[in-house]
């Protein structure tokens, strides 16, 4: 495969990677974020993340409110597949909901008129860590039901996701479409760049390494180390000797 393809490659992964990370949901951990409270704007949601810890009898409770547009108002929310509760001792509860052990989590987004909705999480006395198996485990999608994610229903969290992650209408789609061209086209062609340099220096690094022995080997050798001459042996020496007189 040729340089240029793989650099080519290279820059449509990060592409997918920019384009795919731009659309994400803010992810937050429960149990890190007792206490808090978030604002949801029309086009920003936030996924809410727990997983059963060491033993704990307390009440976590997290804050969520969507801001209004005219006469709408409104916040929704969405469990993916992996949501459960194992444990008699856990409650969960979303707005005026509540959700136990044998509980449905519907994987369809669910929308109602409040404006604040508070998600809380509660260790009851007698809950005891399970090592072998989670007490619960949930991943919870909130946004705003007045903006465009508000208006996809009826789905299921896998389609949900496809749907609802960067989607916009109009003029507002196609603007977020193009930024996110750009941002990877650059982020691209950055890296191929990096890509560039790195392979020139490389190659000056072995050419200099390559003139360096060849100069070493061109030197010429010492008269020091210049192999003498053996000496002749008493017979040989004679017998040479001999031939010379002969000659002469």
């Amino acid at each position: 495969m040729s340089p240029a393809v793989m650099m080519l490659r290279g820059a449509l992964c990060i592409f997918v990677l920019v384009a795919t990370v731009y659309c994400l949901p803010t992810e937050i951990e429960a149990k890190s974020k007792c206490g808090s409270s978030f604002k949801l704007t029309l086009n920003e949601d936030y996924r809410l993340i727990s997983k059963a810890v060491v033993d704990t009898n307390d009440t976590c409770t997290i804050k969520f409110t969507s801001v209004t547009k005219g006469d709408c108002k409104g916040t929704c929310y969405m469990f993916d597949h992996y949501a459960e509760i194992t444990d008699e001792n856990v409650i969960l509860n979303v707005g005026k909901k509540s959700y136990q052990k044998g509980s449905d989590f519907s994987n369809e987004p669910t929308c109602i008129d409040d404006v604040t909705v508070d998600v809380a999480l509660i260790h009851a006395a007698g809950f005891t860590y399970n090592e072998t198996y989670p007490n619960y485990k949930f991943k919870l999608n909130v946004y705003n039901k007045c903006g465009p994610k508000g208006k996809i229903v009826s789905l299921t969290f896998e389609e949900a996701t496809r749907e609802v992650d960067g989607y916009h209408h109009g003029k507002e789609r196609e603007s977020r479409e193009k930024n996110q061209y750009i941002v990877g086209i650059l982020t691209g062609f950055g890296l191929a760049l990096c890509f560039l340099i790195l392979l020139g220096l490389t190659h000056c690094y072995k050419g200099k390494g390559t003139n360096s022995g060849s100069s070493r080997s061109a030197l010429p050798t010492h008269p020091d180390k210049v192999a003498a001459k053996p000496l002749m042996s008493g017979q040989d020496g004679y017998a040479a000797r001999k031939g010379v007189q002969t000659d002469a």
